[in-house]
């Protein structure tokens, strides 16, 4: 379970590559609901948005510490290569980060997306 884990944790900019587009056409679909005349995001949307932000902190946070926690198995030879000029510190400083802000959008994607469904 943990490898799995792991390889799914390395996998997090693949599925916002797929998440992204489902989401765009059914925001693009139900865009009357969370847009008003101007483009602007009416009060629906607003709550949509920060739930959906608010709601992907969470997560994401405990997928960046998980994943520092497992850095040698999250990460590729291919990947210390890449950051071989920077010690491990700074490349697990640099992994946490870039792991909390995908797995935020992921988190950030399924749900706002979920929650047009319930406006």
């Amino acid at each position: 379970m943990k490898t799995f884990l792991c390889w799914g944790i390395s996998k997090l900019e693949g599925l916002f590559g797929l998440l992204i587009w489902p989401a765009m056409f059914i925001i693009g679909d139900r865009e009357q609901l969370i847009f008003n005349q101007q483009g602007q995001l009416n009060a629906d949307g607003w709550v949509l948005f920060l739930t959906a932000i608010i709601g992907a902190a969470i997560p994401a946070i405990f997928t960046a510490i998980y994943a520092v926690k497992n850095f040698d198995e999250v990460t590729s030879y291919s990947m210390l290569f890449h950051l071989s000029r920077s010690s491990i510190l700074d490349s697990k400083i640099k992994y946490f980060f870039r792991t909390i802000f995908i797995a935020g959008l992921n988190w950030a994607i399924v749900i706002f997306t979920a929650g047009l469904f319930f406006i």
